[in-house]
């Protein structure tokens, strides 16, 4: 059994707040000098997965701003702010900017190069957002995107009544 299902089948209260961290790690030479943020976002599906998870009805007013604020760097200084519905058709040329422009725009990712040699290593990158137990319970989707992931998933939960933060394995 998952953590997802052990998830899924907790009696859990509707008004705990889950904790999810995805970590990811992707080769590479070290002659290349990586840059840690641009390696992890466009070499592996860390900004893939964390892009769906935003656009899930229960995170729209979050994904939202992080739309506003990727259409503002798209435009520099001469932004013009624009309804939700048009940040929502801009949505594929937003993430296309999200994958170039990786330091300005992804961050929330935390990563770091792990040498194996002088010649090569992995970079490893993590980050880490939180739903309501509610809004996220009976969305398929929300437990498709997860389980579709190739990173390491991390779910831990807690609740008003039980501040101890209860980790789930997976």
């Amino acid at each position: 059994m998952t953590n997802l299902d052990t998830l899924s089948n907790s009696n859990i209260d509707d008004d705990a707040i889950l904790l999810f961290r995805y970590t990811t790690e992707h080769d590479v030479s070290l002659r290349e000098y990586p840059e840690e943020r641009n390696v992890i976002v466009n070499k592996t599906d860390s900004l893939e997965i964390w892009w769906k998870l935003m656009s899930l009805e229960c995170n729209r007013d979050n994904f939202l701003i992080y739309l506003d604020r990727g259409r503002e760097f798209l435009e520099g200084d001469y932004y013009i702010p624009v309804s939700n519905e048009q940040l929502l058709l801009d949505e594929p040329e937003i993430y296309k900017a999200y994958k170039e422009n990786s330091d300005d725009l992804f961050e929330i990712l935390e990563c770091e190069t792990i040498n194996h040699d002088s010649k090569s290593g992995f970079v490893k990158g993590t980050w880490e957002t939180d739903f309501y137990w509610k809004d996220v319970k009976s969305d398929i989707k929300f437990f498709e995107i997860i389980r579709q992931a190739e990173g390491q998933i991390d779910l831990e939960w807690q609740t008003a009544e039980n501040p101890f933060q209860k980790p789930l394995t997976a």
